[in-house]
């Protein structure tokens, strides 16, 4: 807790100056080597500045909601009738879109990609942060949170079987309970399906339900592993661990060890973290051995998992994992004028306070309470050693261009990323909000490059303002097409491909191309969704988990 104490004041510190002292007229001078190295068609429209900035000159006079590309071509599109947009899953030919504003599941037909249609709505979803679906030889699964219904103290994760991904069939809800153990945490945050389509994971706290049965709901027992894992980090003597006497006694908040999982192939182990050295609870990066219940933990290493999925790199596996930054209501009203003192008094946080934290201005060791969170790469050949070999920066977030991120407010700040194959890797897709899309080619693990990005940019709401448009959840690659599945909270479901040039940089085999010369981010036919609808902050107050970005 001492740790943790320091961080808040020095970031407190840190965001006080940089709020009082920055002015425009500080902007850093660009440099030639701050533009991003990413692979241009003749028709794109790239950035004009700084690598994943948006600048406040472009915002002003419209040059921003044009939108930005490279590399990276727009096929088709849907703009889901203005709905907001929070997470996207896949099956076959299906994308499954998790709805802001209506709490419904979208299900978008993607056989055509130049025109993905909405096929139908499942009456689901909303109640965690993300859906998600598997599909192989035996099953084709989708969850989705659907949260409590009158009376009822469980959280209803809901199971499609989405084999006609066009025409879920509901099998079920699983009742995950809300407090498993004494705590206020609410619903699950994140759900997730193992490799093989059997077991539904939770997390915060640490939850498994089996749901090998599928033709019985009533035999998708849950299990709670929150205490197991914990008891073991902190015998291992984790750095990060609080050391109370008694591990499993989490009478406020459980420790949240795990934000988002992952497996290997066959299931065998999994992968999760937490934020970024904060030391409140233990959320290092830990590998963990599923074929024991509970499992047993094989290592705890320092670094984020917020974000994490597996990689094979040159045959070697590693992850790529990430953390993410969510001011938390303490720091924010430790720092700003009372005016604005609006967190935890019941007015939701505006992206601007977001965006005043989530900059280079702060050393990044500060997220998830400030600062900017990148992507790693990280080497387990040796799974009692995983090892770092790189992070995947974009210049705006580079110290040196604090002023212009400033000026510009936006959050370039990654939420969560994905790569192209993870048996086979090429590429990585990095969700980096208000810099869009950022593809990265990563055969190098010690150096990756920027190859594509694609970034909306900004639109007008119906109000007559403007909101820089956010990308933040998973991507979808999907081979047989060659085009890549994006979401955008304004701007909907989007469909792009990697333009000749930048497959041939990749070393990926030359495919039809729409675009062969690239295409404007937003062409004519693109320039606004029906009706674009301002993303709503939530309406209760934020409480101590507000640093995890449920929305």
């Amino acid at each position: 807790m001492r740790g943790s104490r320091a961080k808040l004041v020095g970031v407190s510190l840190a965001v006080a100056v940089l709020l009082g002292g920055l002015t425009p007229a500080l902007q850093a001078g660009q440099t030639a080597d701050s533009r991003s190295p990413a692979v241009c068609g003749p028709k794109d429209t790239p950035e004009t500045g700084i690598q994943g900035d948006v600048p406040k000159a472009d915002q002003q006079d419209g040059r921003a909601e044009q939108g930005y590309n490279c590399g990276l071509a727009v096929v088709g599109h849907n703009d889901l009738g203005g709905d907001p947009s929070s997470s996207l899953a896949w099956s076959g030919n299906c994308a499954y879109v998790q709805s802001r504003g209506a709490r419904v599941v979208h299900v978008i037909d993607v056989s055509d990609p130049t025109a993905p249609r909405l096929a139908t709505d499942l009456p689901t979803g909303g109640a965690s942060e993300n859906l998600h679906a598997v599909t192989n030889a035996q099953r084709a699964i989708l969850v989705a949170a659907r949260g409590a219904g009158a009376g009822e103290n469980v959280n209803n994760v809901d199971v499609y079987d989405v084999r006609q991904c066009t025409a879920p069939v509901h099998l079920g809800a699983i009742k995950f309970p809300i407090a498993p153990i004494p705590n206020p945490a609410g619903p699950v945050h994140n759900v997730e399906l193992d490799p093989s389509a059997t077991h539904v994971y939770g997390s915060i706290p640490l939850q498994q339900a089996d749901i090998t049965n599928l033709a019985d709901p009533s035999t998708w027992t849950v299990r709670n592993f929150q205490c197991e894992i914990f008891a073991q980090v902190f015998s291992q003597g984790a750095t990060n661990s609080p050391g109370p006497a008694n591990p499993c006694d989490v009478t406020t908040i459980p420790p949240a060890m795990a934000h988002e999982f992952e497996f290997n192939s066959s299931g065998t182990r999994m992968y999760i973290g937490g934020q970024q050295d904060f030391q409140l609870y233990d959320q290092d990066l830990k590998v963990l051995d599923m074929t024991t219940w509970p499992p047993k933990v094989i290592s705890i290493t320092p670094g984020p998992g917020h974000g994490i999925r597996r990689a094979t790199i040159g045959g070697k596996p590693f992850l790529l994992n990430s953390d993410e930054t969510a001011p938390p209501t303490t720091v924010a009203n430790a720092v700003l004028s009372p005016a604005s003192r609006v967190l935890g008094t019941g007015i939701p946080r505006a992206p601007a306070v977001d965006n005043a934290f989530a900059n280079g201005c702060i050393p990044e060791a500060a997220t998830p309470f400030a600062g900017t969170a990148q992507s790693l790469l990280t080497d387990i050949s040796d799974e009692k050693a995983p090892v770092t070999k790189s992070q995947l920066r974009l210049a705006i977030n580079d110290p040196a261009n604090c002023a212009a991120q400033v000026d510009s407010q936006v959050n370039s700040t990654v939420h969560y990323n994905t790569v192209d194959d993870p048996d086979h890797t090429t590429f990585a897709m990095l969700s980096m909000k208000n810099a869009g899309l950022r593809v990265w080619d990563v055969r190098n693990p010690s150096s990756p490059a920027e190859v594509a990005y694609f970034n909306p940019g900004q639109y007008r709401t119906d109000d007559g303002s403007t909101t820089l448009d956010r990308t933040r959840m998973h991507t979808y690659y999907q081979a047989s097409t060659g085009t890549i599945w994006l979401l955008s909270e304004s701007g909907g479901f989007w469909v792009l491909e990697l333009e000749p040039r930048v497959r041939t940089a990749l070393g990926l085999p030359a495919r039809h191309a729409n675009n062969r010369d690239g295409r404007p981010a937003r062409s004519a036919d693109l320039s606004s969704p029906a009706t674009v609808v301002a993303v709503k902050p939530l309406s209760a107050p934020l409480g101590a988990l507000s640093y995890y970005c449920r929305w």
